[in-house]
């Protein structure tokens, strides 16, 4: 049986460090939005409110003592997903070096376009792990996915270097730092497979998300919609390129980390109390437990822990209507994610712990 590639931040090796310490009462895990701007905001299914920078969005400094913080309490990782494009953040570099400065590992979603030789080289340095955008190598409709003309023509650049320069790194059980963020519409549906060719020669991860209906993507929904027994079919064909039963992972981050905002707020998915909403394929409502200005992390975490508690009851709820989908969102298949959540949250090791 072929080595099935897997995004290193959502391997199986890493979901169960992070229960393991989340189970202990420690932080394995920042979900971090750094910045509202994104200098390109005009593609069509954008699930966030973007545009330009707030002007209390946390400074280099705010960063250094959330970080220095949340290692004493066994911050691993941080992840980037949401919001803004995280390198417009306007000290992303001095930010990636204030985890390397703490041995702390990245990962983020990007669009690729203001990933330089230079950036790429630095990132490829600390260890960073990348999702980027990749949903087409026809430019006229890869620019009509992204609302610009040329820029496919940089991203398709970034990706160029990206493995020319073999940034992709591949260890023994197939967990890459590469990974590419594709969503099937009606526009790029039949080329799909080709991209899952390209990733599997190249050890990059295949990361296929369904749809949002969220953001402007609710204004094409009805025009980029896929099926389900569509989806079906290219699932059935992109395992069959892959040798094995492709699946869209569980994100550890989800329930095992603390969400902090660009402006320092702690927030949760109001119904549920997980660090991230998107994983419904709908706009989330969040609900803000308090300020790391105001609050230190300890803090904000024992929050987080009690209002999940509390909101078990409507949590339950939610999952017992979850259907499985044939890829699921951003994070996994809602299913996935809340049964894995409810047996942590409800571990009596966890309750003990916290």
């Amino acid at each position: 049986m072929p080595k099935q590639l897997m995004y290193r931040p959502w391997s199986s090796s890493v979901l169960s460090q992070s229960l393991s310490q989340h189970l202990n009462g420690e932080i394995p895990i920042l979900d971090l939005e750094l910045t509202r701007k994104c200098s390109h905001k005009t593609c069509v299914y954008c699930d966030s409110v973007v545009g330009d920078a707030d002007k209390n969005e946390l400074s280099i400094k705010d960063y250094n003592r959330l970080i220095s913080d949340s290692k004493k309490l066994g911050v691993q990782w941080v992840h980037i997903c949401g919001l803004g494009e995280p390198s417009d953040y306007a000290n992303f570099i001095d930010f990636v070096g204030l985890l390397n400065n703490h041995d702390i590992k990245l990962s983020f979603f990007t669009n690729g376009l203001n990933l330089s030789k230079d950036v790429i080289d630095f990132l490829y340095q600390s260890n960073a792990c990348l999702i980027v955008k990749m949903d087409s190598f026809d430019e006229k409709t890869f620019d009509k996915v992204l609302g610009q003309k040329q820029s496919a023509r940089t991203i398709y650049k970034t990706i160029d270097y990206l493995v020319n320069s073999n940034y992709p790194r591949m260890d023994s059980y197939g967990n890459t730092n590469l990974a590419f963020s594709i969503v099937p519409t009606s526009l790029t549906l039949h080329e799909i497979p080709e991209i899952v060719k390209y990733c599997l020669k190249n050890n990059i991860f295949p990361s296929i998300g369904a749809l949002e209906y969220a953001g402007k993507g609710k204004n094409v929904y009805d025009e980029l919609m896929i099926p389900p027994d569509q989806l079906k079919t290219l699932k059935e064909k992109v395992s069959e390129i892959l040798g094995y039963e492709y699946y869209r992972p569980v994100c550890p981050s989800i329930f095992t980390g603390v969400h902090i905002d660009n402006v320092g707020h702690c927030i949760v998915h109001k119904k549920t109390g997980l660090n991230c909403g998107w994983f419904l394929l709908s706009d989330p409502e969040y609900k803000t437990l308090g300020n790391i200005k105001e609050k230190n992390i300890c803090e904000l975490n024992s929050l987080v822990f009690e209002y999940r508690r509390n909101r078990m009851e409507i949590t339950l709820e939610l999952l017992a209507q979850q259907q499985k989908l044939v890829f699921g969102g951003c994070g996994g298949n809602a299913s996935d994610i809340l049964n894995n959540y409810v047996k942590t949250i409800q571990s009596p090791h966890l309750r003990q712990s916290n």
